[in-house]
């Protein structure tokens, strides 16, 4: 009976030891993973959300007009400055500083658009590569003067990453190869306390966040770094802004405007980053298959003409008639609803990608609109304030090879290979440099 028992104690203590040996390695390879990806992401995340050297010095050189005093060993343990670097320098424009300003400077001097004396209080340019549709972004901001603007708002789409409805950047600066453009801190703060506006910290590529490879504020920027040379960024990434049901919601979008309007002062400009017609099977519209050239500027016109009169509600019930594709067409609403309704807007210039480059299977309508005020004269310009630009050779943000898309441009492109067909959003330039293929990281050059 003896043995008995000592067996039967046995093989119930077997009985247990087995699932609790089993879920004891089981929960020590889970710890083991989380501190591994931890790990990982603070190594990833830090030359990505942190740049040092001559880059950072120059951003925190933006926020000193002058030279400071020896700082104490206190004051060397500030927090370090968090940079969003380009993601896209390269294949939407030239990596190389002098050449990315001699381009954008070439797009201003060509473009026919006239200078306008009243002040320039909104609007709308592409999210276009220099050499598909620079000349469009350049017309609507050729009236910008040094020093003029204080403060710039973009709205523009989340085309990689979606969102429900705001995305607001938590970094101190946006980086191009022509310098630091310094963000509003103090205005992004007042955004993020409503809940449709929430703050994306900078994420590895592995796990980008929207801001983190957005092209559509990214190829803007050089053009009002030529323009204003300094002023403060307040980047607005938009979502679906959808209700319940999943459609959007004109209800949102007021929300939107009614948050960011206290923002706008005499020396506020408001940027809405868009496309218009985007027509072909990469974008999933194509609504006719003859008179496509036709058939696309009637839809142009039809769009245009309701934001020219400033109608938002007219301009969502035309997008939701005709199904058509437009990237920022959130961008555009917020705009229209944000702008106070005596301006005098006039549309600039306009192309389309399917007749530069011949190819009508697949076309995005490009167009620069102004948003004018008659009643007050544009800001003076202040050259004396302003400081020269850094142009210096700056790190890549390594965008994923295998990046989807969520708006409508085509995701099947890997954004780091040679390509025939156009990048997203836009065919690049063929002649611009593609800078580093593998996009690395590259350190800065130190003076």
């Amino acid at each position: 009976m003896l043995i008995c028992s000592d067996r039967y104690k046995y093989l119930a203590r077997k009985k247990w030891d087995a699932p609790l040996l089993a879920l004891t390695a089981c929960w020590t390879l889970l710890w083991a993973w989380s501190v591994f990806a931890q790990t990982t992401d603070k190594a990833e995340a830090q030359p990505a959300a942190q740049v040092t050297g001559a880059v950072a010095q120059t951003t925190v050189l933006m926020n000193s007009p002058e030279k400071s005093a020896p700082s104490s060993p206190s004051a060397n343990k500030r927090k370090p400055v968090v940079v969003r670097l380009p993601a896209w320098a390269g294949r939407y424009y030239p990596e190389e500083p002098a050449s990315l300003l001699d381009a954008v400077h070439s797009r201003f001097e060509s473009s026919d658009a006239p200078v306008f004396t009243a002040r320039l209080a909104g609007c709308i340019v592409p999210p276009a590569a220099v050499g598909a549709g620079g000349s469009v972004t350049a017309a609507a901001l050729k009236s910008l003067q040094p020093g003029q603007y204080e403060r710039v708002i973009v709205l523009c789409p989340s085309h990689y990453v979606e969102i429900e409805d705001c995305a607001i950047p938590e970094a101190d600066a946006f980086l191009t190869p022509l310098g630091p453009v310094p963000l509003d801190n103090e205005a992004l703060s007042r955004l993020s306390i409503n809940p449709l506006f929430v703050s994306q910290p900078p994420r590895p590529p592995r796990r980008p966040g929207p801001h983190d490879i957005e092209p559509g504020i990214e190829t803007v920027l050089p053009f009002l770094q030529e323009r204003l040379v300094e002023f403060r960024l307040v980047p607005v990434l938009l979502g679906k802004l959808a209700d319940g049901g999943g459609k959007f919601s004109r209800a949102r979008a007021d929300a939107v405007a009614r948050v960011i309007r206290p923002l706008i002062t005499d020396r506020t400009l408001v940027i809405a980053v868009s496309g218009f017609t985007h027509f072909g099977n990469d974008f999933s519209n194509r609504p006719f298959n003859d008179d496509i050239p036709e058939n696309i500027a009637r839809l142009d016109r039809q769009a245009f003409d309701l934001v020219l009169t400033m109608d938002a509600d007219g301009f969502d019930r035309y997008v939701e008639k005709t199904k058509n594709a437009i990237d920022g067409r959130a961008a555009i609403s917020v705009l229209l609803r944000l702008l106070p309704p005596n301006l005098e807007p006039r549309l600039l210039d306009y192309l389309t990608t399917g007749e530069t480059m011949g190819n009508w299977d697949r076309s995005i309508s490009y167009a620069a609109i102004v948003f004018l005020d008659p009643s007050s004269p544009a800001p003076a310009a202040r050259p004396d304030a302003v400081r020269p630009l850094p142009m210096k050779p700056v790190p890549l943000y390594p965008v994923p090879s295998n990046l989807p898309s969520y708006l409508p441009v085509p995701g099947t492109s890997a954004p780091h290979q040679a390509q025939a067909t156009p990048p997203p959003l836009a065919p690049a330039e063929p002649d611009q440099p593609k800078g580093n293929p593998a996009h690395e990281y590259q350190p800065p050059v130190a003076e």
